[in-house]
């Protein structure tokens, strides 16, 4: 009877989740920030959009899209260039189909800005950072990937 209550009890649903956290080694129910919780010896990768003087532009509140969102649909469109390129591993895109990728994402984050009547720059640059840990220190690197000139609507003439 007493081991039965204690069975069902409301909190050992927790002690479950504890221990299969424990046993999965995976701790993230109980870590806030589970992709940072165990630094190796690859690097981190982030993505950084500016505008053309490298002021950093906040692309959420204009259109959205998070960093990393423009950052995989960016990596989605250069895959699918280097795939009709030729190019086996996307990875080793030409600078320029970096560039064109990023060029056809920007331009439709145009679209999102004026659906939040929000104005983006006239161009925007892609960045993207590595962080690094070595000899206990953490280390940045950045590749720009190109800058994006914008199109945008004209204003219908008002009658």
């Amino acid at each position: 009877m007493l081991i039965r209550s204690v069975l069902t009890h409301p909190c050992m649903a927790f002690v479950a989740v504890v221990v299969a956290c424990l046993c999965s080694r995976t701790f993230y129910p109980l870590n806030n920030f589970p992709m940072y919780a165990d630094p190796g010896p690859e690097p981190s990768k982030f993505v950084m959009v500016s505008d053309a003087q490298d002021a950093p532009v906040d692309i959420q509140s204009l259109t959205g899209e998070t960093s990393a969102k423009v950052g995989k649909k960016y990596v989605s469109e250069r895959n699918k260039l280097a795939t009709a390129a030729g190019i086996e591993k996307a990875d080793e895109a030409t600078p320029e189909i970096c560039a064109e990728a990023w060029q056809k994402v920007a331009q439709s984050l145009v679209p999102l800005a004026e659906r939040r009547r929000k104005s983006l720059p006239d161009s925007l640059k892609l960045k993207i950072g590595e962080i690094y840990q070595e000899d206990g220190a953490f280390r940045e690197e950045y590749r720009e990937i190109g800058i994006a000139a914008l199109t945008k609507k004209e204003a219908a003439p008002q009658p």
